[in-house]
């Protein structure tokens, strides 16, 4: 817009008037303009955002599909091994190899993942005990010369 736009719009405008006008107006379109920019950047600062999260996720789901079942020794390490794998799958000398045998080779012999079959804490033992009861059929079964255990 113009002064001269101005003018021929609004013919009974003084020459402030039309000034102060064009002047509003390029402050509007300044503002509108850094309006836009900023939209602009949130909108492509969203779009990345979702663009990680989208490879993140999809990381995590062909971990998990190496994972066949394993959990870690720490929820931590998680991220960590992740990160590994991340960089493995990147690296050109692992080209061509699957999944499955570039995670087992970020993951090998390093105690990562908790036991299958975890081990059962042996429970102690009760020691020899005798009731009353089996001190009396013991005294009955040596009284009628049987050996004192049902063997």
């Amino acid at each position: 817009m113009t002064l001269d736009s101005i003018r021929t719009a609004c013919p009974e405008a003084t020459d402030e008037q039309a000034e102060a006008l064009l002047q509003a107006f390029e402050a509007e379109m300044r503002e509108a303009g850094e309006t836009i920019s900023r939209y602009r950047a949130e909108e492509e600062a969203r779009r990345e955002a979702r663009e990680k999260q989208e490879a993140r996720d999809a990381l995590m789901r062909r971990m998990d599909a190496v994972l066949d079942g394993r959990s870690f020794v720490h929820p931590r390490l998680r991220e960590a091994v992740a990160e590994d794998f991340a960089r493995a799958l990147a690296d050109p000398g692992n080209a061509g190899r699957g999944d499955r045998e570039v995670f087992d080779a970020v993951t090998e012999g390093q105690g990562l993942f908790a036991s299958l079959h975890p081990e059962v804490p042996a429970m102690a033992g009760a020691g020899r005990t005798v009731s009353r009861r089996s001190a009396h059929l013991s005294a009955i079964r040596r009284a009628m010369g049987l050996s004192e255990t049902d063997e």
